[in-house]
């Protein structure tokens, strides 16, 4: 015995996608230059890293240089905007798991290398010191 209540409403799309896609657009923010990028979000997280050098000129501060993403874009809510940084350790799992999503934000605190000089000739007393440890 079958019960018929009423009509049947229609099945409904949900988008459970929150925002995400392959290719997203960045912007990297270095003391007062902002450069967008397009980039693919199954790349390492470490590719970040080398755009930044690449388009900042950064490669003598490669290992050094900080890169913190802020969660700014437009699928972010507001109670979810955060600063956070991108750790070197992280650097071969995929931009994705970080949440980095179109329209983000990252800026890169380059560091002062303490192992050279103004003029480029290295200083052997922080390099031995470091090695040392």
């Amino acid at each position: 015995m079958y019960l018929c209540l009423g009509k049947v409403t229609p099945l409904r799309d949900i988008d459970i996608s929150g925002g995400y896609k392959e290719w997203i657009n960045v912007t990297f923010i270095f003391k007062d230059k902002r450069i967008k990028e397009k980039v693919h979000v199954v790349d390492p997280i470490g590719n970040l890293r080398l755009k930044a050098a690449e388009k900042f000129l950064l490669y003598d501060s490669l290992l050094t240089f900080k890169l913190y993403h802020f969660a700014c874009g437009p699928h972010h809510r507001e109670e979810d905007q955060t600063f956070e940084e991108l750790c070197k350790q992280t650097q071969s799992l995929p931009i994705s798991r970080f949440d980095v999503m179109d329209g983000d934000e990252l800026y890169v605190d380059a560091t002062d290398n303490v192992f050279q000089n103004a003029d480029g000739s290295l200083q052997y007393f922080h390099i031995y010191s470091y090695i040392a440890k």
